[in-house]
């Protein structure tokens, strides 16, 4: 791994070069940030995809609340009047403690006030899963 010193020297080559150009420089940091992400070392060859999550049936809700601060959430409109969740922890680097980690995910739907809510969380049920995870 590159050392801070390092990487701070090089964002600050970049800063220096996006503000000499005098052209787009929303551009040349995409493009700077696409180039570091492309070439991460630690980054893994392919994704690796693991299923936390995948319920279908029916909903006794009229909203449905997705409480999530990292990661894409798609919703889509379904052809028929069942619920479909779907919870993919996606992996682009090595992770320490790996089994630990996906078994103390927990994806427990909860409904009130005809509200069916979504949080990702630890295995206590009650710590946010992000949190935990900056935690350990």
């Amino acid at each position: 791994m590159m050392e801070p010193n390092k990487i701070t020297s090089l964002l600050l080559a970049a800063v220096f070069v996006i503000a000499m150009s005098g052209c787009n420089t929303t551009s040349h940091i995409e493009g700077f940030v696409d180039a570091a992400i492309e070439n991460d070392e630690d980054a893994l060859a392919s994704p690796v995809i693991h299923e936390v999550y995948n319920y279908e049936g029916p909903a006794d809700a009229k909203v449905i609340s997705v409480f999530n601060t990292v990661g894409n959430i798609a919703v889509t409109h379904a052809e028929d009047s069942q619920v479909h969740v779907l919870v993919n922890l996606v992996q682009t680097k090595a992770i320490r403690d790996l089994d630990i980690k996906l078994s103390s995910l927990r994806i427990e739907p909860q409904t009130t006030n005809d509200v069916l809510f979504y949080e990702p969380l630890a295995g206590d049920g009650k710590t946010n899963y992000w949190n935990w995870i900056d935690d350990h």
